[in-house]
């Protein structure tokens, strides 16, 4: 089976604020801290692995965790992976 190399790639990941601190203000500004991160490490790895892919990413702090991604090839189970990874190491990033 042949994958589809995608030409379009839509991210919308929500972090859910309770896995990162409460409502202070000195959590909001880690909390901030936290989800640039993870877009950063999220377009950059979408960015290295599919350079010619029209890539759009949003992380928002929400209630609860949620992942949607949107893809035109058949590799979004792949996809989701690549994108729940480079997440992580945005997280790992923002705390180191």
């Amino acid at each position: 089976m042949t994958t589809t190399i995608p030409a379009t790639i839509t991210v919308i990941h929500s972090i859910s604020r309770h896995s990162i601190g409460d409502a202070s203000a000195s959590d909001a500004a880690w909390q901030e801290t936290v989800r640039a991160a993870c877009e950063a490490e999220i377009e950059a790895e979408l960015a290295r692995l599919y350079p010619d892919a029209d890539v759009t990413v949003s992380v928002e702090i929400a209630e609860q965790d949620a992942l949607r991604v949107e893809t035109d090839s058949d590799a979004l189970d792949t996809i989701r992976e690549q994108v729940r990874q480079a997440s992580n190491r945005g997280f790992d990033r923002a705390c180191g």
